[in-house]
This record gives structure tokens, sequence and C-alpha cells, in this order.
């Protein structure tokens, strides 16, 4: 099947490094991420002239770099891993529940396409809200609830690239998540500080921009706003 398709306005997409200066966490906690990913990008892959390396004796297992990002919704985990993959010059495959199932049969399959593609676009990989393939297994987990995080963990093991988990439940991992996660970070919630530079930033945006009239007391009227109650926060 053949489609034509103008191709005269497409252009190389050009990445933004500076925007992981927008980002909003711990520095100490940025600079684990950046250390973590540039660890990836030069042994992942071999596209870029380095061997693959992992402590693993079997071959092919524990090459990736697994990030695990939990915290309530808003702080920041999303964006954590599209700045990330700016940062490196790296496209970003997302993904969610719906895109891997939750049928034990058929997540190994699916994910194994999605590391397929993941390695041919040497993209990182993102999977959002992943907390039924992460929560500690009991003697109350069904055998399918079992069956879903064992083939999510198999399959996890076996990844070669950079792939950022995220939860938006503070909840207890299961105990073999830790042996396949390179590092985990929790997000907590925003202080009125946070809060103040994203808002800050949001506007400085607008005005660069360039589009838009942006009144000069505007700035000061909003946090006064903010201060009385009149906007919620």
């Amino acid at each position: 099947m053949y489609s034509l398709r103008d191709v005269d306005d497409i252009s190389d997409y050009v990445p933004s490094r500076s925007i992981i200066d927008t980002l909003v966490i711990d520095e100490t906690d940025l600079r684990s991420l950046k250390a973590f990913t540039r660890v990836s990008y030069r042994t992942s892959f071999g596209s870029s002239g380095h061997r693959t390396f992992s402590i693993d004796p079997i071959k092919g297992k524990a090459e990736g770099r697994v990030i695990l990002l939990h915290g309530a919704p808003g702080t920041g985990k999303t964006y954590s891993a599209e700045c990330l993959a700016e940062w490196n010059e790296r496209p970003l495959l997302r993904l969610s529940c719906a895109d891997i199932g939750t049928e034990p049969e058929d997540i190994q399959a699916r994910l194994n396409k999605w590391f397929r593609y993941t390695y041919h676009w040497n993209s990182f990989l993102l999977i959002d809200e992943a907390d039924v393939y992460l929560h500690q297994r009991s003697s109350r987990s069904t055998l399918n609830e079992e069956a879903i995080i064992s083939a999510f963990l198999q399959s996890l093991g076996y990844y070669r690239g950079i792939i950022y988990l995220t939860t938006n439940r503070v909840l207890k991992f299961d105990d073999a998540i830790h042996s396949r996660v390179s590092l985990i970070l929790q997000y907590p919630n925003l202080g009125e500080k946070e809060k103040k530079r994203i808002r800050e930033q949001h506007l400085t945006t607008l005005e660069n921009t360039k589009r838009y009239d942006i009144w000069k007391g505007a700035r000061s009227t909003f946090e006064e706003d903010i201060a009385q109650g009149r906007i919620d926060r």
C-alpha cells in the first residue's frame, strides 16, 4: 500500500538540550539521573561505537539501565524522562499499560516488539503508570498477578537501553524489582517555592514567544491572587 505525502516542509528535529534546566527537582537527584543516563548512552546500543557492558555472566542480560521514578501526580516524573531524552539528543518512546497489556502471555511479546523499536530508533523508553507491574507480591496475590509481574520482570532483565518506569503510588515494590533497577528516585510533593519557579518559567515562555502581550503587572497580580486564595495553587 502506498500513499502520497507532502515532504516540502519536513526538516530534521533539533533537540533542545537546555530544556533540562527547566526541570524542578533536587539537584542531587538530577545529577544522579544524568550520570545513569550518560553511562547507558556510552555503553548501550552499539551504534555509538561502544560495546555493550554488563557485569552479569549471562550474555545479553542486565546490559541496560532501568530507572524507577515514583511519587504523586504532577511532581515531574514524566517530564524528567522527556527532559533527559532531549538532553541526550535521543527520541523518547512513551508507553502505557494499554500498549503492553495485562495478559501474561501477551506482555513479553509486546515488550519485545517495543524493545526492538527502541533499539532501531536508538531511543529511550518510558512506561508511564507501571503500577500493575511493580507492586509487591504476597500470599494474597492471585496467580494472574504473579504471572503479570514475572513476565514483566523477565523481559526487563534483557532490555539493553534506557528505560524509565513511573508510578503515582507510594507503594512497596516487589523484591525482584530492586535487583533489576539501576536507580530509584522518589519525587516529593512540590512546595510553594517549586510551584512559584514553575509559574515563572511558564510566564517567561509566554513572553518569549512574542505572540502574546502580557501586562507588566501580571506577575505580581498573579502571585497576589494566589496568596489571597483567589487562584488555586
